[in-house]
């Protein structure tokens, strides 16, 4: 939530960086199957099935929060704008690609960051209406 309360930039669209995404319990599920049932080294990329412009994160973050969308820029002036450490994170764009989870047998609980970010709605709907908001 601090990302949404200092209103601080993300690049805009056609400039945008791809990020990856994996949930906490999507991971620990992995790191368990990898564990049980891989015998020696090897590397598995953790992350769910859709690398995606971290724009598009935010806004369906913000959008499922309830939240106003963050301001965009083009990305020289985001850079300006943001921290080196913060910049180092949105600068980073890569697509990686799961497929050899497979091998482990794992099914994703989050697919896709859409599938949480629908039953994130849904739990901050309820939260806002037991909340009277």
């Amino acid at each position: 939530m601090s990302r949404f309360a200092s209103r601080s930039p993300l690049i805009m669209a056609g400039e945008d960086s791809i990020s990856n995404h994996i949930h906490a319990d999507d991971l620990a599920t992995i790191v368990i199957a990898a564990l049980e049932r891989v015998n020696g080294f090897r590397i598995y990329n953790a992350c769910d099935d859709l690398p995606l412009p971290m724009g598009e994160w935010y806004d369906g973050l913000a959008d499922a929060l309830g939240e106003p969308r963050l301001p965009r820029a083009p990305r020289e002036e985001v850079r300006r704008l943001v921290s080196a450490e913060q910049w180092s994170f949105m600068a980073e764009s890569r697509r990686i690609r799961n497929a050899r989870l497979a091998e482990l047998g794992v099914t994703l609980r989050y697919p896709t960051v859409h599938h949480f970010l629908r039953e994130l709605a849904c739990e901050a709907g309820e939260t806002r209406l037991t909340a009277g908001i």
